[in-house]
C-alpha cells in the first residue's frame, strides 16, 4: 500500500523502492533485489515478479495496470487482495480453536475409556487415537489452504466446466473482479480495447478462457461494440454485470457503470466471506463432536 501512494505521487519505483525498503524489515532483501533490477532497466511488475515479490498471477494483473498507467492502483488492488486473503486465513485459523480443543479433549477421554473399559493394549488405543487426530488434523489445515487459495488458481481451474460459470454466484462474481477491473484499468488509461483484452487473457491460464478472449479480440477487431463483444463470447458471467454492459453501450458510460458493478460485486463477496467465517467453525465443530463420539468414545 504503501509503494502504491509513492508511486501515485510521482516517485520513481527505485526511490519508492529504497523508501519502503528501510520500513519493511522483513521484506528488506526481496525490496532490494527489486530496486537492482530496477535501477538496471527492468520494468517494475517484472522487477517484483524475479524478485518473488508477487506470483505469477498478480505479475500479469499488474502488467496491464502498468500498461495502462494505473500501476499504483494495481499494486493497492493486490496488497488489498492479500491482506484479505491473510485476514480470513486468521480469523478462520482462531475460529477453529475450540472445536480442536474438544478434538484434544476427546481424544484423551477416549484413550482412557479404550484402555479402562474396552481393555485395549495402551499402545493400541494410543496409536488408533492418535492416527484419528493427526487425519483430522490435516484435513483441517488442507481445508484452510484450499479455501484461501489465490482466486485466479481455482478460477483457471473451473473455468472449462460450463454449469459452475452459469451457476455459481461465487465464481461469477470472482472472475468478474479479476477481469473487469483489469480491463477498465487500461480502458480508463486510453488503451485499445484489443490491446486491453489481450493483456486481460494471460490473467486465467484456462486455454478455454483465452479462446474465449481471443474471440472477443477478432469482434471487436471486425466492428462489434465492446459490451456486444463481450456478451457474445462469454465473458459476462453475472446477470447484473450483463445488464451494466447493455445499459452502458446505450449510455456511453462503460467505465463508470462497470466500476460502480464492481465496487456493489466487491461488497457482496465480502459479506460472503464475513459469513463463511462464521458457519465454517460452527460446521467444524459438529463435525468434531461426531469424530469423537464415533471413533474415539
Amino acid at each position: 500500500m504503501q509503494l502504491a501512494t509513492m508511486l501515485d505521487a510521482g516517485l520513481l519505483p527505485s526511490v519508492a523502492l529504497a523508501t519502503v525498503g528501510k520500513d519493511q524489515t522483513e521484506l528488506k532483501s526481496t525490496l532490494r533485489r527489486a530496486r537492482g533490477l530496477v535501477e538496471r532497466g527492468v520494468d517494475l511488475p517484472s522487477a517484483l515478479k524475479r524478485a518473488k515479490a508477487i506470483s505469477e498471477f498478480d505479475f500479469e494483473l499488474l502488467k496491464s495496470a502498468a500498461v495502462a498507467g494505473q500501476l499504483g492502483s494495481g499494486l493497492r488492488h493486490i496488497a488489498e487482495h492479500r491482506a484479505q486473503q491473510l485476514a480470513r486465513v486468521n480469523s478462520l485459523k482462531a475460529a477453529l480453536w475450540m472445536p480442536k480443543a474438544v478434538l484434544f479433549v476427546g481424544a484423551l477421554a477416549g484413550l482412557f475409556i479404550r484402555i479402562a473399559s474396552y481393555k485395549q493394549p495402551p499402545v493400541t488405543a494410543f496409536t488408533t487415537i492418535l492416527l484419528i487426530v493427526c487425519l483430522v488434523l490435516v484435513s483441517s489445515h488442507l481445508f484452510i489452504r484450499i479455501y484461501c487459495l489465490d482466486r485466479r488458481l481455482w478460477l483457471s481451474w473451473m473455468w472449462p466446466i460450463r454449469i459452475i460459470r452459469t451457476q455459481s454466484l461465487r465464481f461469477k462474481q470472482n472472475f468478474e473482479q479479476l477481469f473487469y477491473r483489469s480491463f477498465i484499468w487500461q480502458y480508463s488509461g486510453g488503451v485499445s480495447t484489443e490491446q486491453a483484452l489481450a493483456n486481460c487473457q494471460k490473467l486465467l491460464t484456462s486455454p478455454t478462457f483465452q479462446a474465449n478472449v481471443e474471440q472477443a479480440i477478432h469482434s471487436v477487431a471486425k466492428g462489434t461494440s465492446t459490451p456486444q463483444a463481450l456478451l457474445q463470447n462469454d465473458l459476462v458471467l453475472s446477470k447484473r454485470m450483463r445488464q451494466t454492459l447493455k445499459l452502458a453501450n446505450q449510455a456511453g458510460t462503460l467505465e463508470t457503470a462497470v466500476n460502480q458493478e464492481l465496487t456493489l460485486q466487491q461488497d457482496d463477496i465480502d459479506r460472503r466471506q464475513l459469513n463463511d467465517i462464521k458457519w465454517i467453525p460452527r460446521a467444524y465443530y459438529v463435525i468434531i463432536l461426531v469424530i469423537v463420539f464415533w471413533y474415539m468414545l
